[in-house]
């Protein structure tokens, strides 16, 4: 292992919080436009969720790396982290879309919800209650295969299973919208792993990259996504594109210290986690009575209170503060 990745900093990077928000929010406009039938100009915001697996990346080996316990006691930490607020959305999926399946069937779909176990067999999707689910189990996969085995690669070959696997995307994926359906499952694994190791290398990286400002990640981040239907490249390249230039280039932006609007991004941050889990059961519901705004106040409102109420909880069953006040950048990291 490079001798560049050494124990973490302890000083929270506030940019990379920012751009977790942003990317959450990207994809929330996504979703608002599918509910509602809207123009799309947010149809390739699933590339967020690209940039949360380098994000995982790097945000893992920040805290982990030198250190990595048993993978078995990572993985734990990591679902005591994640588990409650995806139970939430798993709930309000059940409450939204159950009503529409057969009993058993919506039974099956809410109990590998809230277990995180993909339904195969469903034609909806991996996750049909919460179909943004596949992503946080992939992140755990990733995870798991970081604390086994990546940690003890050296950065050359990271980036080299970084390469391997966008060429294996190159060769085999439409686009990068992967993963979420059964037909294109199997290529989630290499679309998780292309920027995770990524995500990786450039921490241990980080003392030999440009500093690049702030400002120019969370530009970068929404420019190209709103950009890329406009230009002449193919889905494939415009996608790799992100993933391997964008993406990187946003997360070394993030890394310098932020600047106007501080606040009210490092809150988005805060609330980009929550928020990913539980917007989209609350849009598709809220698309049948009410117009976007009120759908979008919803979903905020709810991930809010989501993150409040699992935070309080924590704090009363392991007798910590609580710190939902504290947005962190270390442990959440999916839109994660």
């Amino acid at each position: 292992m490079d001798s560049s990745a050494s124990a973490p900093d302890r000083q929270r990077l506030e940019g990379l919080d920012a751009l977790r928000g942003i990317a959450a929010f990207m994809v929330l406009l996504f979703h608002v436009e599918y509910a509602f039938g809207l123009t799309p100009h947010f149809q390739r915001a699933y590339l967020s969720v690209d940039f949360f697996f380098l994000l995982s990346g790097m945000v893992m080996a920040r805290q982990y790396e030198g250190r990595f316990p048993d993978t078995a006691a990572f993985l734990r930490k990591r679902l005591a982290r994640l588990w409650p607020v995806m139970a939430i959305g798993a709930a309000l999926g059940t409450i939204v879309f159950a009503p529409q399946m057969p009993p058993l069937g919506a039974l099956m779909a809410c109990l590998m919800g809230l277990l995180l176990v993909p339904w195969l067999g469903s034609d909806k999707g991996l996750f049909p209650l919460n179909p943004p689910a596949w992503s946080i189990l992939f992140e755990l996969l990733a995870n798991a295969l970081h604390a086994a085995v990546l940690h003890r690669l050296a950065t050359g070959w990271l980036l080299a299973i970084s390469a391997l696997c966008g060429a294996i995307l190159l060769a085999r994926a439409p686009n990068l919208d992967l993963g979420a359906v059964r037909e294109y499952a199997v290529l989630g694994v290499p679309r998780v792993v292309m920027s995770y190791a990524l995500g990786i290398a450039l921490w241990r990286l980080r003392g030999r990259l440009p500093r690049l400002p702030a400002w120019l990640g969370l530009a970068l981040v929404p420019a190209v996504i709103v950009s890329l239907p406009r230009t002449a490249l193919t889905p494939l390249y415009g996608d790799l594109g992100f993933a391997l230039i964008t993406a990187p280039l946003a997360l070394i932006a993030g890394l310098s210290p932020l600047g106007f609007g501080r606040r009210a991004l490092v809150w988005l941050g805060w609330l980009s986690f929550p928020l990913y889990a539980v917007h989209y059961p609350v849009l598709m519901f809220m698309g049948k009575f009410t117009g976007p705004l009120p759908a979008v106040l919803t979903a905020l409102g709810l991930a809010w209170l989501s993150a409040h109420g699992v935070d309080a909880l924590r704090a009363r069953l392991t007798g910590t503060p609580a710190q939902a006040t504290l947005p962190p950048c270390r442990i959440q990291t999916a839109p994660h």
